[in-house]
């Protein structure tokens, strides 16, 4: 229904005349003999998305958790025409790397560990079959 896009008072009384305009004048050509399908056209009402009324922050959030940032998919699903250089767009990209590197970190730590008691039981067997002594049995 005309009106209901969120435009202001006078948008939509222009939007309203236009309509009425062109009623008429549809009116009249269909009187003179043209066709009528011709004008089975509406006037296009626009609604916004309501991921595009999404804060900057909850924008960025979605973007992170759905792996996105660098994904024209993730990125058309959340920005739309908004997404080429928007600041959610780039804060997400950054704050997707430090994730990346956060969790890479972490895993080349818990392999450094793993290696390091590897290390340390083996020296320690080693220790142990130099002086000749027993080994005891894990359980």
């Amino acid at each position: 229904m005309l009106g209901e896009g969120g435009a202001s008072e006078e948008m939509a009384l222009k939007l309203k005349t236009t309509q009425k305009s062109y009623d008429k004048f549809k009116k009249k050509a269909k009187s003179e003999g043209i066709n009528d399908f011709v004008f089975n056209a509406e006037l296009p009402i626009h609604k916004k998305s309501s991921m595009l009324q999404k804060t900057e922050d909850e924008q960025v959030k979605s973007l992170v958790e759905r792996k996105g940032a660098f994904s024209a998919g993730g990125l058309w699903m959340t920005l739309g025409f908004q997404l080429m250089g928007s600041k959610a767009t780039i804060r997400a990209q950054v704050a997707q790397i430090e994730q990346e590197k956060a969790a890479a970190k972490k895993s080349v730590k818990k392999k450094a560990d793993e290696m390091k008691l590897k290390v340390e039981k083996a020296d320690e067997s080693f220790r142990m079959f130099k002086s000749g002594a027993k080994m005891p049995l894990e359980a």
